[in-house]
């Protein structure tokens, strides 16, 4: 059965489509210290405010900051989101009254990463007046510091898409604007990357993306219908397929109904940790 899409602000992969295109706050970083923003294998962070605040936005957004309060994301337990580091959290925090700090407790909630710190020599932390002290020194001496990721946190996808803009095929007949702006403005992580189908096997950084980037089909070759033997599927499934309209894409399906019920869309679950957002976007922009 397909989730319903989320409008949670730190939402990821089920995002609703408003939502994935109205805040791209969302990116990847690996475990360096300060870390670093990657494509994949990494952990998903927000790395923007949603509320502009003095002193609070544009340290939320400083880039190798080696200092702690700057490098360190810190994750939200009960949502299991995390941000860049403490200022993105305290400049995205939002209750009833849109007050910057939480009625909960700070430190049942939200939690930093820890620190992992290889070095020739003990260290004693003790002998220190300062963190800030102590992590220099750590850097003076060559040690090798690494963040270890908080339990909760998200993992970004470990697929690289290939496909990001729309008409890489020069193909795309019927141009739709709402449909290049959801594959091209809408960041990593808001929605699961998909891969190809058919004819095709390239992956794409969502299920717009590669509905924007036709693969040459001839009309009879079109899977039009459900075959009931391959796999199980809901009857609005079945429905979808043979009732909505072709709708160009790189594969030989009709429609993304039509590979839910033929079952590949069931084969691209495993990957993607779930078929339901993407599902809900292209039934809430047909």
């Amino acid at each position: 059965m397909a989730r319903r899409c989320s409008c949670r602000f730190g939402c990821f992969e089920d995002c609703c489509i408003d939502q994935a295109l109205s805040y791209p706050v969302m990116s990847c970083i690996n475990n360096a210290f300060p870390p670093k923003q990657v494509e994949i294998d990494g952990n998903l962070v927000i790395n923007k405010c949603f509320y502009k605040i003095e002193g609070l936005s544009h340290r939320c957004m400083v880039e190798n900051s080696g200092d702690f309060l700057n490098a360190v994301p810190v994750t939200e337990i009960h949502w299991k989101t995390t941000y860049k580091n403490f200022f993105c959290y305290f400049c995205n925090v939002e209750n009833k009254t849109h007050t910057i700090l939480p009625k909960t407790n700070f430190k049942q909630k939200v939690l930093p990463w820890n620190l992992i710190v290889f070095c020739k020599d003990f260290i004693n932390p003790d002998y220190f007046p300062s963190f800030h002290r102590f992590i220099s020194i750590l850097k003076e001496m060559n040690c090798r510091i690494n963040l270890l990721p908080h339990s909760s946190s998200k993992k970004c996808e470990a697929r690289k898409p290939e496909v990001k803009v729309c008409n890489t095929t020069g193909l795309w007949k019927k141009e739709d604007a709402d449909i290049k702006r959801a594959c091209e403005r809408i960041n990593p992580g808001r929605l699961p990357v998909i891969e190809g189908t058919g004819n095709n096997r390239k992956i794409y950084k969502n299920t717009f993306c590669q509905m924007c980037n036709p693969v040459n089909k001839e009309p009879e070759d079109i899977i039009k219908t459900c075959e009931k033997a391959k796999v199980k599927v809901q009857k609005y499934a079945e429905e979808s397929c043979e009732k909505l309209p072709n709708v160009q894409m790189s594969s030989n399906y009709k429609n993304i109904f039509c590979e839910r019920c033929n079952g590949y869309a069931i084969r691209n679950d495993k990957k993607n940790r779930g078929f339901s957002s993407f599902a809900t976007a292209h039934a809430s922009s047909s």
